[in-house]
């Protein structure tokens, strides 16, 4: 990476291809009506700023590839504490990326130019920051680096109140340009916490968790892959699942913290927990063996196969009811929870063997 000095000991990035993306695609923002040669330069200084962030990553991670299971325990960390820690979450960001900008390069239509303004911006912010970051961590540069651009990392209330609106009334909107893709694009990670937690139930195959008022228990809504996690390695029932349930609840967690939070990752970071998620939700590509003596193939189902199903059921409950009557409860008159299970054949998974 080479510098400019910005001022006494601050430095710049010297990336030719990002300022000329950045005049360009200024320009263009406020251009109604450019011409086919305004168009052809934009695009290709586009692609020239991904051809060079593509670069820096491949130069970096000099051919090193990653699986899930290395990059998910190190993405998806709520917070990190160590240094080396710092260290292997920026290398791996860095792959992330390069998954990220491979997928733009085939993405960015020329046709379509004006619909990018939210994605080209939020690609020269998180790229910039993720290369200082690595060059600070991972190259060990000492000195204070400047950044030409920033974003606001949350989503506040204004902002929610845009997006309300803007869906409200969507329909109306002319031209997908003009919607505030900015505010609603980030919602792809509660997108991700709900679908997992609708996954977890229904693989788990039930619908609620009632006390003995008949009412839904808050703190019961997310464990389904708590408890997956826990008992599948040491029970008598087995679940097959297409990543690591340990990786799935990694990634809960940190879509939950979104929700709570508001704070907004990485553009490359929630494209690769998309992928991710589209790896779980993937249907099997054969029809399975199941209890009824019978093949299935669900192609709305991920390919997630159960073997004892009965056992499972027998566990999650004796584990709710633990988690309900604590040994603070000993002596006392204990709680009544009650599982509102599904049909079996509403099941959200394969159930090879009962």
């Amino acid at each position: 990476m080479n510098y400019r000095e910005k001022e006494s000991n601050v430095y710049v990035m010297d990336i030719k291809e990002r300022d000329v993306l950045s005049f360009l695609g200024n320009q263009f923002d406020y251009n109604k009506n450019p011409t086919p040669q305004e168009r052809r330069a934009y695009y290709d200084a586009f692609i020239k700023y991904i051809d060079f962030a593509l670069n820096y990553c491949q130069t970096e991670l000099n051919g090193k590839t990653y699986t899930e299971k290395h990059i998910i325990p190190q993405v998806f960390k709520v917070e990190i504490k160590t240094e080396q820690a710092y260290k292997q979450y920026w290398r791996h960001s860095l792959f992330c990326a390069q998954l990220y900008l491979e997928f733009l390069k085939n993405y960015i239509n020329q046709q379509f130019l004006e619909r990018y303004k939210t994605i080209r911006l939020n690609l020269m912010c998180d790229i910039e920051y993720l290369f200082a970051q690595n060059e600070r961590w991972n190259k060990n540069f000492k000195r204070e680096i400047h950044l030409t651009c920033g974003a606001r990392h949350e989503v506040d209330t204004f902002d929610m109140l845009l997006v309300l609106n803007e869906l409200k009334c969507i329909e109306n909107i002319p031209d997908i340009k003009d919607i505030t893709l900015r505010n609603i694009k980030p919602y792809q990670m509660f997108v991700i916490r709900q679908l997992l937690e609708l996954l977890g139930k229904n693989v788990i195959g039930y619908d609620e968790i009632l006390d003995e008022n008949n009412r839904i228990i808050p703190k019961f809504t997310q464990i389904s892959w708590e408890f997956l996690n826990k008992y599948s390695k040491k029970s008598k029932w087995e679940i097959i699942t297409p990543i690591s349930i340990t990786y799935i609840l990694l990634l809960n967690k940190w879509a939950n913290s979104f929700v709570h939070s508001g704070y907004i990752y990485a553009s490359y970071i929630i494209h690769y927990a998309v992928d991710v998620i589209n790896k779980i939700m993937q249907s099997s590509i054969e029809p399975i063996d199941c209890y009824d003596g019978k093949k299935h193939q669900y192609f709305l189902l991920g390919d997630i196969r159960i073997n004892n199903y009965n056992m499972l059921r027998q566990d999650f409950e004796n584990y709710i009811n633990s988690k309900t009557n604590s040994r603070k409860s000993i002596g006392k008159q204990q709680n009544k929870v009650c599982v509102k299970w599904k049909n079996i054949q509403d099941v959200g998974a394969y159930i090879v063997s009962l």
